[in-house]
């Protein structure tokens, strides 16, 4: 059953996650940062952070190609990505 309060935020930016980051907190969120390079890359287990922290929402940055970017989610992870 997904953490309610947990969200999921892959982003390219390390600026862009800070400030996301700060946004979702002070709402009440918990926030599991990534960063897009290092899921493209391996460094970042993506299956592992999903197992681990059960997030009930994903924010994924979509940014110009798209289908690249999405494409990284998917060959990135056994986890389905709907888009």
């Amino acid at each position: 059953m997904p953490s309610f309060d947990v969200v999921a935020l892959f982003n390219s930016n390390p600026d862009a996650i800070v400030l996301i980051t700060r946004l979702l907190e002070s709402a009440g969120f918990t926030v599991v940062p990534a960063l897009i390079p290092e899921v493209r890359d391996g460094r970042c287990d993506v299956d592992a952070l999903m197992t681990d922290h059960d997030p009930s929402v994903v924010v994924y940055e979509i940014g110009p190609p798209a289908r690249r970017t999405l494409g990284d989610v998917r060959g990135g992870s056994r986890t389905a990505v709907h888009a």
